[in-house]
């Protein structure tokens, strides 16, 4: 059975602020990152593994460079 991994990725301002809006009282982790950066990258595993260790917290990431 693969990991689920409670991570959303936007590329729309709207969707973005809607799930701001929908989250309530839960805190929110925001990982804003772009391809071409090394420490993004270096980030992104510990990134990853804090979304499978805390289910009940909202993690999003948002790439600068896709985001509009």
């Amino acid at each position: 059975r693969g990991k689920v991994i409670n991570m959303l990725i936007f590329f729309l301002q709207a969707e973005f602020e809607s799930e701001l809006a929908s989250a309530g009282d839960k805190l929110i982790v925001v990982d804003f990152s772009a391809t071409w950066c090394g420490p993004c990258k270096m980030i992104k595993p510990f990134f990853h593994n804090l979304c499978d260790k805390y289910g009940d917290v909202v993690f999003i990431e948002i790439d600068v460079d896709d985001a509009q």
